[in-house]
């Protein structure tokens, strides 16, 4: 019962689904059903009213804001074993997670081939099911999805030329954007070639 001049506020949590694209519209609208005539029987129904329009009696709607938010990391490993060597090798590892709550779509990775190495033509997509083309530098990825929430990573090798000089920075830069953010996401990585 509600005692006349007073007021009861009901609060209702809904988990908005993940993920929603930009600018999705959530409506909603309650009705309450009350005894208008005293005769015991709930047969009055007033519907809710979003108190911030003017109109009376309206749903009350949200507008969701969504993105990605893309963190890119790269990492490096010899895999014929450390110090890394002519004809060595290099392996990288490229994470691309998405901390939003969009998915990033229409996924383009460039890598520009380190100077003194050749390309291994052995690009792997974990998970497959994020998708893409594979290719050559320096667009060696396109078309892939990081999904909301979700981390994609990319595994690919490169071999130390036999000719390297002893000290030689190998200066590795990976990019990527989306179709959602046309800014270019970085990260570089540097490994030291020796030679006997």
């Amino acid at each position: 019962n509600v005692v006349a001049g007073s007021s009861v506020t009901f609060r209702i949590r809904v988990k908005v689904a993940l993920p929603l694209p930009d600018g999705t519209t959530i409506t909603n609208q309650g009705t309450l059903a009350y005894d208008g005539d005293g005769n015991g029987s709930n047969e009055s129904l007033e519907p809710t009213d979003d108190p911030s329009t003017p109109a009376l009696n309206d749903p009350t709607v949200v507008s969701v804001t969504s993105a990605p938010v893309i963190v890119i990391t790269k990492t490096s490993s010899d895999l014929n074993g450390a110090p890394l060597g002519p004809n060595d090798i290099l392996q990288y590892r490229v994470v691309i997670r998405n901390d939003g709550k969009a998915n990033a779509t229409g996924v383009v990775v460039s890598d520009t081939l380190p100077a003194y190495t050749t390309w291994q033509n052995a690009l792997t997509i974990d998970p497959p099911s994020a998708g893409g083309v594979t290719g050559a530098p320096p667009q060696i990825v396109s078309g892939m999805t990081v999904a909301a929430q979700q981390s994609v990573t990319l595994t690919y090798n490169v071999q130390v030329q036999p000719a390297v000089v002893d000290g030689t920075p190998i200066v590795n830069t990976v990019q990527m954007r989306s179709n959602e953010d046309a800014a270019w996401y970085s990260d570089v990585l540097t490994d030291t070639a020796y030679a006997p």
